[in-house]
């Protein structure tokens, strides 16, 4: 499987050498934006690969993440995602939030209060690809894949402040924590980015 991932890795890193090399800015500052207005900005840095495309990483270890815009009103992150990462049953506080896959697929579980957990496919390139929430709207996002690498944008507004992780039990949904911006932004490093892996004995995804 490692020779495959390197393959794609270099795959990635091909397709963006064949990309126009002039680096437009981001969008600009504005006001804030509702969940429909972040998957659309979600949806245009996903068709501006040139933007960004040179940044990613693969990380073993966990997920890797980069902000790749910030202002007053709101931020947009890429991850990377080797298979089996996860985030785990989190929220992201008072933020909306929306994401798209670039690249390969992720599973979103959602779990409903009656029916047991509902999972759906974003898969790159289809209508799919995009999702987009409100506040306090809890999740497991991950990659189910057992060869594939993904790749994704999430944009969050306002910047995510704090999120809080959950538990999924018999009885449902269990808060576990939550999480300061200070944890996974110390100043001035490039760091990894607002959810960690759930790889460690935090309570299963409905993924798994």
């Amino acid at each position: 499987m490692q020779s495959g991932i390197l393959t794609q890795q270099r795959a990635l890193l091909t397709q963006e050498r064949t990309l126009d090399t002039q680096r437009r800015p981001l969008h600009a500052r504005g006001a804030a934006r509702g969940p429909q207005q972040l998957a659309a900005e979600v949806r245009r840095l996903a068709a501006r690969p040139a933007d960004w495309l040179s940044r990613v990483r693969l990380n073993p270890d966990g997920r890797w993440y980069e902000r790749i815009h910030l202002d007053d009103s709101w931020e947009a992150w890429l991850i990377s995602w080797l298979p089996g990462q996860a985030t785990g049953f989190h929220d992201h506080g008072g933020s909306a939030g929306a994401f798209a896959v670039v690249w390969g697929s992720l599973d979103e579980c959602v779990a409903g209060s009656a029916g047991g957990p509902v999972v759906t496919r974003a898969e790159a390139g289809t209508p799919s690809a995009a999702r987009a929430f409100g506040p306090r709207y809890v999740h497991d996002v991950r990659n189910s894949s057992a060869a594939t690498v993904a790749v994704s944008v999430h944009a969050y507004s306002p910047p995510l402040a704090s999120m809080t992780r959950y538990d999924l039990t018999p009885g449902g949904l269990v808060a576990s924590g939550t999480e300061g911006a200070e944890i996974w932004l110390p100043p001035g490093r490039r760091v990894r980015g607002p959810s960690r892996r759930s790889s460690r004995p935090r309570g299963p995804g409905c993924c798994a």
